[in-house]
């Protein structure tokens, strides 16, 4: 996890200061922000996701097939996520408890979580927050 979100604190306050930036850019910023704050709001108080829930989730909404959440109301991202989730645990169970039992993503691991990702919500855009705006190694 800490690989994969290494930068995710300094980008979402840098995206916060984005408010009067109106470039592609800027406005792909603030949708990715508004779609993981959504995300962020699924989750049951008390209760964690297991760790490949949490990975496949940022997966997913840092390559911009969760964007659509930025605009949802927290009923419907909430079932939206859920959805998601139950579909990552069916379609990729090996990768998934691989991940719960040690910990770590690696990358045949990451590219089997995001094919199925892509199998599932296939309109993703491209990386947009900042240090990994279309880097391939800085969400590893």
């Amino acid at each position: 996890m800490m690989g994969l979100a290494r930068s995710l604190r300094l980008e979402l306050a840098q995206a916060a200061d984005l408010t009067d930036s109106s470039d592609a850019h800027s406005t792909l910023q603030r949708t990715r922000t508004r779609a993981l704050g959504m995300a962020l709001c699924t989750q049951v108080s008390g209760s964690p996701r297991p760790l490949a829930d949490e990975i496949a989730l940022l997966l997913a909404l840092i390559d911009g097939h969760l964007d659509h959440l930025a605009t949802a109301n927290v009923e419907m991202a909430t079932g939206e996520v859920d959805s998601f989730l139950a579909y990552m645990r069916a379609s990729s169970p090996r990768a998934m408890s691989v991940i719960d039992e040690t910990g770590k993503l690696d990358l045949k691991l990451e590219e089997e979580l995001r094919t199925t990702i892509r199998s599932k919500l296939p309109k993703g855009i491209r990386r947009g927050l900042f240090v990994s705006w279309d880097t391939a190694t800085a969400s590893k």
